[in-house]
């Protein structure tokens, strides 16, 4: 991604395809923003997660985050800048229905009189099957990456 060259760090970014016109503009952002953090090739580097007073990142202190962000994004003119994410419209849909507890998780379904048996998680059975449930505590989902 760059070298030092006489003790100063040049990027030297290699982009996979070709930008599309709308991105060009992203990627000078991009590399102003990472410009503006000097690189040293005498320091080690070190990742801080802002979220947790630790510097440590953990499920919790995301869903945390989360929630809060949750209670602020009550307001829809925070839901404005999901649409506005250069993402893909699915992407974005989701995002949108998972910050609105609308995903059709077996509690909501239940919520909404659709007739189901149980509304433990299918991944665990062990608690009930929100969204939060699955991105944060489920057993099952941990495994596939996050951290317990």
């Amino acid at each position: 991604m760059g070298s030092f060259y006489q003790n100063n760090w040049r990027w030297d970014l290699k982009w996979r395809r070709h930008l599309f016109e709308h991105e060009e503009g992203i990627a000078v952002a991009f590399m102003d923003e990472i410009s503006a953090h000097p690189i040293q090739c005498h320091l080690k580097d070190n990742l801080l997660w802002k979220a947790d007073p630790t510097g440590r990142y953990s499920t919790r202190s995301a869903y945390r985050l989360l929630s809060n962000l949750n209670s602020f994004a009550l307001d829809g003119r925070n839901f404005q800048l999901i649409w506005k994410l250069k993402i893909p419209p699915k992407a974005a849909i989701f995002t949108w229905r998972l910050i609105k507890d609308m995903l059709p998780t077996r509690a909501n379904l239940q919520r909404r009189n659709v007739g189901l048996q149980e509304a433990t998680c299918p991944l665990c059975h062990e608690e009930q099957e929100e969204a939060g449930h699955l991105f944060f505590h489920c057993t099952q989902t941990m495994a596939c990456g996050g951290n317990p």
